[in-house]
C-alpha cells in the first residue's frame, strides 16, 4: 500500500541528505544541507547545475548557460561538436570566432545530383519608404607590417570544362566568367584603389603582377 511522509526521507547516518516534500505538490532534494532539485505540478527548477554525463549536456542557472560537450559553458549555448538544423538559425549577431583552426559556413557537399546552394539574403524592407538591407563582406584587417585580409571568390573547374560564373545579377556589377574571358555586362564601380606613382612604385608597395591600381591623374593600372 502507500507509505504517508509528513515531512522527509533522510538517507541513514547522514542527516543532512533527504527527499523532502515541503508541502502539497512538491518535493524536493536535498544534499548537504542545501536544496539542488526541486520538482513541481509545474516543471522542475534548480538552482544548481545540472550535468548529464558530466559535460554531454550541461545547464548552469546561476550563469544561464547551456552546454553541450563543454564542462564549463562560457556564452548562453556553448556547443563543441556540429549542428544539424532543419529550421531557421536567426540572431541580431552571428559570431563564427577563430581559435586555433579556421571558421567556415560550408554546404555539405551532395552523395547524388545538385550541390546544395548557399544564398547570403538580406532583409527586405517592410514598407512605406524605407530601405533593404545591405549584405557587406569585410576582410579582416592586418597588423603591424602584415598585409590585410582578401576577399576572394572561387568559381571551382574539372578538367575539360569552363570555369562555373561569378554573378553579380541586381546591382552595379554584373561579371560572367567565361572561356574567353570576362565580360561586363553593367557598370563597373571601384570604391577604392591605391594610387601609385608607376608599376615599380605599386609592385615595391607590395602589389603582385595583375593587380589594379591607379596613378595620381586618375588613369586604372594593372601590375605586370
Amino acid at each position: 500500500g502507500d507509505i504517508t511522509i509528513t515531512d522527509k526521507i533522510i538517507h541513514s547516518g547522514d542527516s543532512n541528505t533527504a527527499l523532502r516534500f515541503p508541502s502539497d505538490n512538491i518535493f524536493t532534494i536535498e544534499t548537504g544541507g542545501d536544496e539542488r532539485l526541486r520538482v513541481t505540478n509545474t516543471g522542475i527548477v534548480t538552482d544548481q547545475q545540472l550535468l548529464i554525463d558530466i559535460d554531454t549536456f550541461v545547464v548552469n542557472p546561476l550563469t544561464d548557460r547551456v552546454g553541450i560537450n563543454v564542462a564549463s559553458p562560457t556564452v548562453a549555448l556553448d556547443v563543441n561538436g556540429d549542428i544539424a538544423a532543419s529550421g531557421s538559425i536567426t540572431g541580431a549577431n552571428i559570431l563564427f570566432e577563430k581559435t586555433t583552426t579556421d571558421r567556415e559556413i560550408r554546404i555539405t557537399d551532395s552523395t547524388a545530383g545538385d550541390g546544395g546552394d548557399l544564398e547570403l539574403i538580406a532583409g527586405a524592407a517592410g514598407g512605406g519608404n524605407t530601405n533593404g538591407g545591405d549584405i557587406s563582406i569585410t576582410a579582416g584587417l592586418g597588423a603591424g607590417s602584415g598585409a590585410n585580409g582578401k576577399i576572394t571568390l572561387l568559381s571551382p573547374t574539372s578538367a575539360g570544362a569552363p570555369a562555373g560564373d561569378i554573378e553579380l545579377t541586381n546591382g552595379s556589377v554584373s561579371i560572367k566568367t567565361t572561356v574567353n574571358g570576362v565580360e561586363l555586362y553593367r557598370q563597373l564601380r571601384i570604391h577604392y584603389v591605391g594610387v601609385y606613382a608607376d608599376n615599380t612604385a605599386a609592385l615595391a608597395a607590395g602589389l603582385t603582377a595583375g593587380e589594379v591600381y591607379r596613378t595620381s591623374a586618375g588613369v586604372l593600372m594593372i601590375t605586370f
